[in-house]
């Protein structure tokens, strides 16, 4: 895992070059952005729902419920209502040339990269499921779910406004993550000092992630959005 994400990081350092620099004004972009942010997230608020109790069959039909809710509203699941790249696409409009779409990823192209994130964060978190839950694992997908809702934002507005990702705003929501400056604040860090011995739910699955993990929704926010305008 950690091999892999190394080599991503070296992969995505093209990535950032290109995030800097000016995007081209795109309202089309900038939709689908926020449609896979509001995908993305809601999939992490539900895989944490179900990794804070204790696994069953239950749990685990919630969960699925959940992410096909997401799904439908997505646009890659059977639903009465057009989804939400559907909706974005529809509002192309010829004499706004900003408003075509680039003929990148379909949304179930990105439905299949959100997903292939959530499994490795599900890796990287918690390798082995607590038999009774973790309160600590739930809370540190909430942490990532933040943190990529941060960068996809900042990668919204910047084609919103035709104008390079503003690096405030990139390393903003990647250093609120870490701690900003004081690993102690990290969201991981504090998660992790709130552990008893005595108390299973509060063990989490892994410790000392904090630097991979932020580097995984680094390369994730910039190569899902690489692949919807290429």
């Amino acid at each position: 895992m950690r091999i892999i994400v190394a080599l991503a990081l070296t992969a995505a350092v093209t990535l950032a070059a290109g995030r800097a620099a000016a995007q081209p004004l795109n309202t089309c972009t900038a939709g689908k952005i926020k449609c896979v942010n509001t995908f993305t997230t809601t999939v992490f608020k539900c895989v944490a729902a179900a990794y804070k109790k204790p696994p069953s069959a239950a749990v685990q039909d919630k969960a699925q419920a959940c992410v096909r809710k997401a799904r439908q509203k997505f646009g890659t699941a059977v639903s009465p209502k057009p989804g939400c790249i559907d909706k974005v696409e529809a509002k192309e409009d010829p004499t706004k040339p900003e408003s075509i779409c680039p003929a990148g990823a379909d949304e179930y192209d990105l439905d299949e990269m959100v997903v292939l994130y959530t499994e490795s964060m599900q890796g990287e978190i918690s390798p082995v499921l607590s038999p009774v839950g973790s309160s600590c694992n739930a809370g540190k997908f909430k942490c990532v779910g933040a943190m990529v809702k941060g960068l996809l934002a900042c990668q919204e507005k910047a084609f919103k406004q035709g104008v390079g990702v503003d690096e405030s705003c990139w390393f903003g929501a990647l250093d609120k993550f870490s701690g900003n400056g004081d690993p102690a604040k990290g969201c991981f860090v504090k998660l992790e000092a709130k552990q008893k011995l005595g108390k299973l739910k509060t063990l989490c699955g892994s410790d000392g992630n904090t630097t991979v993990v932020r580097g995984m929704a680094d390369v994730f926010a910039s190569v899902v959005v690489d692949a919807i305008i290429h």
